[in-house]
């Protein structure tokens, strides 16, 4: 008889990589197809983004956090808006346009790239903000926080 629940703890430690795709394969199989669970223990980030549909985050054998991949982004609120300058701007130049947000939101200019922390979900508002100041860029997206940093800062590792 097969088992309905699957326990895994770091089962991909110590394998080599063919047979780590294989694997992670054979297990998102394992449960498309036959409705199973995985419980899967790991501390690599990679593989619980790659196999997991829902996360548990413990911190000294406490629940800490608990959800979906994107339900923990939208928690985190941690998002930042990235956009790829058509050209490079001196940083008084992008400090004075800032300015005018109101807010004046934090940043990081370094050549063609800015990173502004302003949340996710103003990205519509920025894009039009810098069209309308003469900022030219090709790209605005929302950078998001990696699992790993939601991780950490949910334990209390984090700045």
């Amino acid at each position: 008889m097969e088992p309905r629940i699957l326990i895994l703890d770091e089962p991909f430690d110590g394998i080599d990589v063919a047979s780590r795709v294989a694997m992670t394969e054979t297990l998102k199989n394992w449960v498309r197809q036959k409705g199973r669970c995985i419980l899967l223990s790991s501390h690599n980030m990679q593989e619980i983004e790659e196999l997991c549909n829902r996360l548990f985050v413990l911190r000294n054998g406490r629940l800490v956090g608990s959800g979906t991949l994107e339900s923990l982004h939208k928690m985190a609120e941690k998002d930042q808006i990235e956009v790829r300058l058509c050209e490079r701007y001196k940083e008084a130049f992008v400090r004075k346009v800032l300015n005018e947000w109101g807010t004046q939101p934090v940043f990081a200019l370094a050549g063609t790239n800015l990173l502004l922390n302003i949340p996710g979900k103003e990205i519509g508002l920025v894009a039009g903000f810098l069209h309308q100041r003469g900022v030219r860029f090709e790209r605005i997206s929302i950078k998001r926080e990696s699992l790993t940093e939601i991780y950490l800062r949910m334990v209390g590792h984090h700045e």
